[in-house]
């Protein structure tokens, strides 16, 4: 049924994408040597060490960059580390900062599975026990890392319930964003499939939730889109925990507009402020924010030629303008029919709430 142009362009993606994870994988070789030869606390964060509860093979992942985790007291050093193998600092914040090596130019989307001149990379820092990140991880994950393999060499990472948790926290706020890769939701069913029938795992997952904040909310939101696109197929105990969790209007609406979020061309959708606002995240002013931007849109092209870097940037300024004035639209024609919707069913429920008070008195009446 398959068109053979199509075909062959599946193949081929497929083995430019098979090169591109060898590259990128020598590249993680190298940055892992490089931190163990200096003696630096760290861990390898998503990437490789979804392999292989999340996905088989990691060349079926298309993987942009690497990620590694680190307490705050070794940016210093990991500055200094990655500068000696070409890595320079483009961005970030006190818990994150963007290193970036090789050609500086965005890639070309013919060019989407092809191994890149452009290497990235990404630190995420602890600060200690009392602070979290946005993974809910403390430094306590670096005393009893576990050890994966791929292609011949080990390298260190979260143990399983951890990584879950970690996992399920990153789809959690991306699906708050504006975009969420349909891959990871798929990648998080492989992992809870992985462990059906693992009920020490799961126990383990619920130790780590209950003193890190919004843990068991973003296990619970990632498990109800998942089973809303994928179908039901987590184990029992499992689903009934995390139903509990989420509150019974996010559960209408992931059920209602989920699919919607999710299937979203690019860039994506702002129905995801409805979902923030359902699950009491975020203020109404970040939501404002959110809505009706009032600042430019980061520059994406530098170039030696400024005619070149303009006209870039000019092209993407005018499709975000584009995508804001589209999905703002959008969003308040849904978020008036979601309210209407809300405002008819807690009709019903009153109603049927009072003819069950009715029904009650005329009982005690006739006793």
């Amino acid at each position: 049924m398959v068109p053979s142009k199509v075909l062959e362009r599946f193949h081929k993606n497929q083995s430019d994408n098979r090169e591109r994870t060898k590259a990128t994988f020598a590249d993680a070789v190298q940055v892992n040597e490089a931190f163990r030869n200096q003696g630096l606390q760290y861990l390898n964060l998503k990437g490789f060490t979804l392999y292989p509860d999340f996905c088989p093979d990691p060349c079926l992942r298309n993987q942009f960059d690497l990620d590694f985790l680190m307490p705050l007291r070794e940016a210093p050093r990991c500055r200094n580390i990655l500068a000696k193998i070409g890595y320079t600092v483009t961005g970030g914040s006190e818990l994150l900062l963007e290193f970036k090596a090789g050609e500086d130019r965005p890639p070309s989307i013919a060019d989407l599975y092809r191994p890149r001149t452009q290497r990235c990379l990404e630190v995420h820092f602890l600060t200690g026990e009392q602070r979290q990140d946005k993974y809910n991880l403390s430094e306590t994950s670096f005393t009893n890392p576990c050890l994966r393999s791929w292609n011949g060499y080990q390298f260190a990472s979260l143990q399983s319930a951890e990584l879950f948790l970690a996992q399920a926290l990153h789809l959690f706020w991306h699906l708050q964003s504006e975009w969420t890769r349909l891959s990871w939701l798929f990648e998080f069913r492989n992992a809870v499939l992985a462990h059906y029938s693992d009920s020490a795992f799961w126990i383990k997952v619920r130790n780590h939730t209950r003193h890190r904040m919004l843990a068991e909310t973003a296990i619970a939101t990632a498990l109800a889109f998942a089973v809303n696109l994928f179908g039901d197929f987590a184990p029992r105990d499992v689903t009934e925990w995390v139903t509990e969790i989420l509150p019974q209007r996010a559960q209408i609406w992931i059920e209602k507009y989920g699919n919607q979020l999710l299937l979203a061309d690019f860039p994506g959708s702002k129905l995801s402020l409805m979902l923030q606002e359902e699950l009491g995240l975020g203020s109404k002013e970040e939501r404002r924010r959110k809505l009706f931007p009032l600042h430019r849109p980061p520059t994406v092209a530098k170039a030696t030629r400024r005619t070149t870097s303009l006209s870039t940037n000019i092209g993407y300024w005018s499709f975000r303008t584009r995508f804001h004035l589209v999905e703002t639209t959008r969003y308040m024609t849904e978020a008036r029919r979601w309210r209407k919707f809300v405002g008819k069913v807690k009709q019903k429920v009153e109603s049927k709430s009072s003819k069950a008070g009715l029904h009650t008195a005329c009982v005690q009446q006739d006793i």
